[in-house]
């Protein structure tokens, strides 16, 4: 999840992240993502690095073809518009059950 939601960080901010403040549309990955830890669920997704880490420009247009069946198997393990959670079920059992 660390991975998934790096993009969300500032280095320049001294506060903690308020939800309420990102993009409407980011807020209910993060209702999923406080939902799917306050759950006793085990994180089943298959492991993949949503950040480069070091790689050139060339090395990474190489790359592209290998990152993209990456992540179609990531995508296709589960319910992508869900996660962190990987079936839809899941996650509306949790949802309710918080309710």
């Amino acid at each position: 999840m660390e991975e998934y939601l790096w993009t969300f960080y500032d280095d320049g901010s001294k506060y903690f992240l308020n939800i309420k403040e990102q993009k409407p549309d980011a807020v209910p990955l993060f209702e999923r993502c406080i939902a799917f830890l306050n759950s006793d669920l085990e994180y089943e997704w298959p492991e993949r690095t949503f950040r480069k880490k070091g790689l050139s420009y060339f090395k990474a247009l190489f790359q592209k073809k290998a990152e993209q069946k990456s992540l179609y198997k990531f995508e296709s393990a589960g319910d992508i518009e869900v996660w962190p959670f990987i079936k839809n079920q899941d996650f509306q059992r949790i949802r309710m059950s918080a309710v």
